[in-house]
C-alpha cells in the first residue's frame, strides 16, 4: 500500500484540472497523468488458442494485453510483492450498433481467475453469459471490461484515498480501453464494477482508492471495514452474499456499521442474503434483474441517468421497502417472519422468508395453495404507505391468478386492502395506518404453486 507520492506533483494536478472527480476524458492531450488514472500503455492482440477463441467467437468478446509504460513517474514505485507484473491481459465486449455514451462495466475475477491465461475467466462465467446475451443488451447496453489481475496481487490498502499498486494497473488498462474504443464511446460518468470474492473485495477497494470514479459498485461474497469508506464520495454498494458464510456475530455486526457509514456519508448501501452456504452467491446474484437495474440506474456525479432512445426506462424508489427487510441495521432476528398454511421453500435452499425483489429469495410454495390457504408475514416493525405485493417471477411466470391481499396491527383483527390482477399479478393499496401483519389469501380455481417475489413499500 502507499500514498500518492507527493513528489509527483505535477500528475495529480493534472488529474485533478483535466480529468474531475476522479473520472478521465479519453481524449484529454497534455502530460501523462500518473497510474491509476489513466497513465500511458499499449494493447496488443492476444494469441487465442482454438478454446478461448471459440468462447470469444459465441460470446463476441475481444481478448488483449495492456502493457503499461515502463518510464513511471518520479517517485511512483512498483512493488513485485504486491503486484508482480505492469502488464494484465483482458476480455472486452463491445454492443453492437456503434452506439455512444455507453456505460462500462469492470468486473474482477476471485482468486481462481488471476494469472496470464484467458481461458480461466471462464471458470466463473455467469457475468460474461448474462451481460454479453442480446435480450440483457436491449435492457442494458453497455460495455464489459474484464482484466486478469496478476497472480499474488495484493489489492487492500490501509486507508481511503491511498492507492495500490494492483488497482493502478486495473484502471490504467480500463482508461487505455476507453481511449481505444474512441471519443464519446464510453459514459465515464457511469463506471461501474463488480466482482466475486477476491473482486468482489477489489470491487470495494475501487471505490475507497478512488472515490467519485465509480457510479456503483456490486460486491458478492466479500466484505469490508467500515473505516475504509471515503468521507466524501462514499460510494454505492448492492452487497450479495449466502447467509451461511457470514453469520457470525462479528460479521453482522460489522454489515450492520458498514451501511451505516456509507448512508451517513450519503452514498446508497443495499444487501442481499441468500438462504445458503458456501462461497458461491454470483451465479445467483448476476441473474438478479433487480440489481442490474439498481446499477444502472446510478452516476458518479448523482445526477439522474441521460435519457437515450432504444433504452428501456427504469425508476427505482430509494427504498423500495419497509425498514428491516433489506436493511443491514436488521439483525436475523428482526428480519421479517413468513409463515403459512402450506409451507414452501424459497428458490434455494433456505427457510421459508419473505421475498426481498431478489428472485432468489422469492418464496415458492412446497405444494399447490387452494382457497383457505394463506401466507402471512411479520415485518419487525410498523409501516405504511402504498404497498405492492408481487406475485410471480420477472418473466412473468409463477404469477397468483386469483386471490386477495389483508393487513392487520396485532395478527388478529384484518382487514380486507385489494385483490391480485391477473395480467400482472400484483395488488397494490394505500396503507394507513400503520400495521405489522400482511396475510395472502389465494382463490384459484384449480390450486397451484404460489410464488410471491416481493413487497414494495413505498
Amino acid at each position: 500500500m502507499k500514498r500518492v507520492p507527493v513528489v509527483a506533483g505535477i500528475f495529480v494536478l493534472f488529474s485533478v484540472l483535466s480529468f474531475g472527480s476522479n473520472r478521465i476524458d479519453a481524449g484529454t492531450g497534455g502530460p501523462a497523468p500518473r497510474p491509476g488514472f489513466g497513465f500511458p500503455g499499449r494493447i496488443e492482440t492476444y494469441p487465442a488458442n482454438p478454446g478461448l477463441q471459440g468462447e470469444l467467437s459465441k460470446l463476441r468478446l475481444q481478448a488483449g494485453w495492456f502493457r503499461r509504460d515502463r518510464e513511471l513517474p518520479e517517485g511512483y514505485r512498483m512493488d513485485p510483492g504486491r503486484c508482480p507484473s505492469q502488464d494484465i491481459p483482458f476480455l472486452l465486449f463491445v454492443p453492437s450498433g456503434n452506439r455512444r455514451n455507453l456505460p462500462l462495466v469492470l468486473y474482477l475475477g476471485g482468486n481462481g481467475e488471476h494469472g496470464t491465461d484467458l481461458g480461466g475467466q471462464f471458470r466463473q462465467r455467469t457475468v460474461f453469459d448474462i451481460v454479453c446475451h442480446p435480450d440483457f443488451q436491449k435492457r442494458h447496453p453497455c460495455f464489459l471490461f474484464a482484466p486478469m489481475l496478476p497472480a499474488g496481487s495484493v489489492f487492500r490498502c490501509a486507508q481511503p484515498g491511498w492507492t495500490s499498486e494492483p488497482a493502478d494497473l486495473v484502471c490504467d488498462a480500463m482508461y487505455a480501453a476507453i481511449r481505444k474504443l474512441g471519443p464519446g464511446a464510453v459514459d465515464t460518468n457511469r463506471l461501474y464494477v463488480t466482482g466475486l470474492s477476491y473482486g468482489g473485495a477489489a470491487s470495494f477497494e475501487l471505490c475507497s482508492q478512488f472515490p467519485g470514479r465509480f457510479a456503483a459498485a456490486v460486491p458478492v461474497a466479500a466484505t469490508q471495514y467500515p473505516k475504509k469508506i471515503p468521507e466524501n464520495a462514499p460510494g454505492n454498494y448492492y452487497l450479495l452474499f449466502n447467509e451461511g458464510e457470514f453469520s457470525d456475530d462479528r460479521a453482522r455486526a460489522n454489515f450492520e456499521d458498514l451501511g451505516k457509514t456509507v448512508r451517513e456519508r450519503s452514498g446508497d448501501f443495499r444487501i442481499g442474503r441468500y438462504p445458503a452456504s458456501g462461497h458461491n452467491a454470483w451465479d445467483a446474484a448476476w441473474r438478479e434483474p433487480a440489481v442490474w437495474d439498481w446499477m444502472f440506474g446510478k452516476t458518479a456525479d448523482g445526477k439522474p441517468v441521460p435519457a437515450s432512445p432504444g433504452i428501456v426506462s427504469v425508476a427505482l424508489p430509494d427504498r423500495s421497502i419497509p425498514p428491516g427487510l433489506n436493511s443491514v441495521e436488521a439483525t436475523d432476528k428482526a428480519l421479517p417472519c413468513c409463515t403459512a398454511s402450506k409451507p414452501g421453500r424459497d428458490e434455494r435452499t433456505g427457510p421459508e422468508r419473505v421475498a426481498d425483489g431478489l428472485e432468489g429469495t422469492a418464496y415458492v410454495s412446497a405444494e399447490p395453495m387452494a382457497k383457505g390457504d394463506w401466507l402471512q408475514i411479520e415485518f419487525p416493525e410498523p409501516f405504511e404507505g402504498k404497498v405492492s405485493v408481487k406475485s410471480g417471477l420477472q418473466d412473468g411466470t409463477g404469477r397468483l391468478s386469483s386471490g386477495r391481499v389483508e393487513v392487520s396491527s396485532d395478527g388478529k383483527s384484518w382487514s380486507r386492502c385489494g385483490g391480485f390482477s391477473r395480467s400482472s399479478g400484483i395488488c397494490s393499496f394505500q396503507q394507513r395506518p400503520p400495521v405489522r401483519f400482511v396475510r395472502i389469501l389465494p382463490e384459484p380455481r384449480i390450486p397451484e404453486t404460489v410464488v410471491i417475489r416481493e413487497v414494495v413499500v413505498e
